[in-house]
């Protein structure tokens, strides 16, 4: 085995990874700069990444398998207004929206820092855990990251 064979080798694929990774990360600071994020909403896009488990973020339709809805355009919207993949209903949401609600800096603050002590308070019921995301963000700073990057996004689609 030609050992000077393997380490140019093994050398190549770590210099293409290392070009690859720099261009993801050229890719996504050009991206920032052209979007013309603030600290805040930049931090919340990273963030919100983790969102993307179980909700689209996009002006793409094809949100099927996700759990929730597509958070794009959510700030300012009606709350339980946004369509659930697969045309699914939302009993928590729906009463939300029933008693007039939108998602405000106040309410998204709120409902990120705890979803079923948010929904329960204005609504003044008790759903079911699926009724709701199952998780917070206990931490003020990335909420209010997150809430930034939702804001931005909502007359910026193309900086999701």
């Amino acid at each position: 085995m030609d050992l000077r064979k393997n380490k140019m080798a093994v050398l190549g694929v770590v210099g293409a990874a290392a070009i690859v990774g720099v261009g993801v990360y050229t890719s996504d600071a050009m991206k920032s700069s052209a979007c013309g994020f603030s600290s805040e909403a930049e931090r919340g896009r990273v963030r919100a990444d983790s969102c993307k488990s179980c909700h689209e973020i996009s002006s793409s339709t094809g949100e099927l398998f996700a759990a929730g809805p597509n958070l794009l355009a959510v700030y300012g919207s009606t709350i339980g207004t946004r369509h659930l993949p697969g045309g699914r209903r939302n009993a928590a949401l729906e009463a939300a929206r029933d008693a007039g609600l939108t998602w405000t800096d106040a309410n998204l603050e709120e409902y990120l820092k705890g979803p079923k002590a948010f929904l329960t308070r204005v609504t003044g019921k008790t759903f079911p855990p699926v009724n709701y995301m199952p998780y917070d963000i206990a931490d003020p700073g990335p909420r209010r990251d997150v809430i930034a990057y939702l804001k931005f996004i909502r007359t910026r689609p193309d900086c999701t």
